[in-house]
C-alpha cells in the first residue's frame, strides 16, 4: 500500500486487508456504523425502537449517506445549523456500504484531536434521522406500559455524530467505531455481551414478544390485538378531547354570560347613578324654586321696605331729569338687589364706573360706586349741553315749608316758540312810470 491512494486505502479496510483507523496524509480513515437496523432501546427515551431492515439496508439509502457530514455529538438541536456545523464539523462519510444488518462506511476526519477521541473515550456513532412523511412512524404500547417505535421510510438523513454511546449498540458498549478489527463480524453486532446491562435483557424479552418484528421465534406477537388496543384508545383519546372541547366551550359560554351579566349590572349601575343624578338634580332646582317663592311670598321686614322706598326715591329723582320714571321693586327682591338694579339704569352715564359688574360688588364699596353713577348721571342731566331739543322736562322738588316746586330744564324754544311772530319779507317795485 505505500503506492496506493486513499481510495485504495480505503478500499483495503472495507475488504479487511487493513486495521481501522489509518492515518493517511492529513487525515484518518475510521471504519464507523452510519446506522444499525432491526430493534434496540432508546435510553433517552425510554421506549424501544425498531428500524426495519429493508428500509435501511437499500442501495438507495446506503448512496444517500456519501458526503454524510460527520460531527462531534449531536446538536443542541436535532437538526444542524450553519454555526453548529461550524463548531462540530470532523469529517465527512465515503463509500458508504451495507453489511446484512449495519450501514457503514469511511469517515475521514479531519480533525486530529477528534480523532484521538474517536479511539479512546468516543468510540461509537448515533445518527441524525428524520421521518416527515405521514405515518411514517407508528407508536404502539406493549401490555406492561412499555412502548415500541416502528420507524418507516427516511425522508432525511442530517449527519452522522461521534459519541460515547449510540443507540444501536444496543447495550453492547461502544462499537460504532471499528478500532484494531479487519473486518467487521456480525457475532460483535449480534451477540449480548456477559458485562450489559439489565437494559438488554428487557430488550431480549421484547424481541421474544415481537415475532413479527424480529421473527426469532417465541410467542407471538399479538399485532391485531393490539391495534383493536389501539383503536380502542384511540376512541378513547377521541371521546375524552370531546368531551374536554365540550368542557371548554360550556366554560366559555359561562365566561360570556357571566361577561353579560356583569355587564347588565354595570349598565343598570350607571343607569341607576345617571337617575340618582337626575333626581338630585331636579330636587335642588325644585328647592331652589321653592326658596324662590318663598322669598316671593314673604312679606320684607320694616328695615328692607323703609330700604326700598329711599332708593326708589332717590332713583326715582334722578330718573325724572331724563324724563322718565323707575319701577317698584320686584316681589322677592332684596333691597341691595333692587338698589342694584336701579344703579345700572343709570351706570352707562358714569366713565369712571361704566363698565364694573355692580352684582359683584357689595357693602361699603358699592355705596361708593352707587353715590357715584347717581352723582355723574345728575350732573350730565342738568347740563346744558345734553338738553333735549325741544322739550322741557319739569323737575318737581320739596321745599322747607313741604311745597312742591316745579323746576323745567331743557330747550328754552320749547316755550319760546310759541310767542314768536314770523318773519315779513317786503318788495319794492323800482320800475319808473312812463307817460304816453
Amino acid at each position: 500500500m505505500l503506492s496506493g491512494n486513499e481510495f485504495d486505502i480505503e478500499n483495503a479496510i472495507i475488504e479487511g486487508n487493513l486495521f481501522s483507523p489509518q492515518h493517511f496524509e492529513n487525515v484518518w480513515l475510521f471504519d464507523v456504523r452510519v446506522t444499525g437496523t432491526g430493534t434496540s432501546y432508546r435510553t433517552a427515551h425510554e421506549e424501544y425502537v425498531y428500524r426495519p431492515p429493508e428500509n435501511f439496508l437499500s442501495d438507495e439509502f446506503v448512496q444517500r449517506c456519501n458526503g454524510l457530514p460527520v460531527i462531534f455529538e449531536h446538536p443542541e438541536k436535532s437538526l444542524l445549523t450553519t454555526e453548529e456545523y461550524r463548531d462540530r464539523a470532523i469529517g465527512t462519510i465515503v463509500l458508504p456500504y451495507a453489511t446484512d444488518t449495519e450501514v457503514r462506511g469511511i469517515a475521514k476526519i479531519y480533525d486530529e484531536d477528534a480523532a484521538h477521541l474517536m479511539m479512546t473515550s468516543h468510540a461509537s456513532t448515533s445518527p441524525a434521522v428524520v421521518f416527515r412523511a405521514a405515518g411514517s412512524t407508528e407508536s404502539i404500547e406493549l401490555d406492561n406500559g412499555e412502548s415500541v417505535l416502528i420507524e418507516g421510510k427516511p425522508s432525511y438523513i442530517d449527519h452522522l455524530a461521534i459519541c460515547e454511546n449510540g443507540v444501536w449498540d444496543k447495550g453492547n458498549g461502544p462499537t460504532g467505531i471499528n478500532l484494531g478489527e479487519t473486518t467487521v463480524s456480525e457475532e460483535t453486532k449480534v451477540e449480548k455481551r456477559d458485562d450489559a446491562e439489565g437494559i438488554y435483557e428487557k430488550l431480549d424479552a421484547l424481541m421474544k414478544r415481537v415475532d413479527a418484528i424480529e421473527n426469532k421465534g417465541g410467542e407471538e406477537f399479538p399485532t391485531e390485538t393490539m391495534r383493536e388496543d389501539k383503536k380502542r384508545k384511540d376512541a378513547e383519546k377521541e371521546e375524552a378531547e370531546k368531551k374536554e372541547a365540550e368542557a371548554v366551550k360550556e366554560l366559555e359560554e359561562a365566561a360570556k354570560a357571566e361577561k353579560e351579566a356583569k355587564k347588565d349590572k354595570e349598565d343598570k349601575e350607571e343607569k341607576a347613578d345617571s337617575q340618582s343624578r337626575t333626581d338630585a338634580e331636579l330636587r335642588s332646582q325644585i328647592a331652589s324654586l321653592n326658596a324662590r317663592i318663598t322669598s316671593m311670598t314673604a312679606q320684607p321686614s320694616i328695615e328692607e321696605r323703609d330700604a326700598m322706598a329711599a332708593a326708589q326715591a332717590r332713583a326715582d329723582q334722578v330718573a325724572r331729569l331724563f324724563g322718565d320714571s323707575v319701577t317698584a321693586p320686584l316681589a322677592g327682591e332684596s333691597s341691595i338687589d333692587y338698589r342694584k338694579r336701579l344703579a345700572s339704569r343709570f351706570q352707562k352715564h358714569c366713565k369712571k364706573f361704566s363698565a364694573v359688574r355692580l352684582d359683584a360688588l357689595d357693602g361699603a364699596v358699592f355705596d361708593e360706586v352707587e353715590r357715584t353713577i347717581y352723582a355723574d348721571a345728575q350732573a350730565l342731566a342738568l347740563s346744558p349741553s345734553s338738553a333735549p331739543e325741544g322739550r322741557l322736562i319739569p323737575v318737581v322738588t320739596i321745599d322747607a315749608a313741604g311745597r312742591n316746586v316745579t323746576r323745567f330744564h331743557g330747550d328754552p324754544m320749547a316755550w319760546m316758540k310759541h310767542f314768536m311772530t314770523g318773519s315779513t319779507t317786503v318788495r319794492f317795485n323800482k320800475s319808473k312810470e312812463i307817460n304816453s
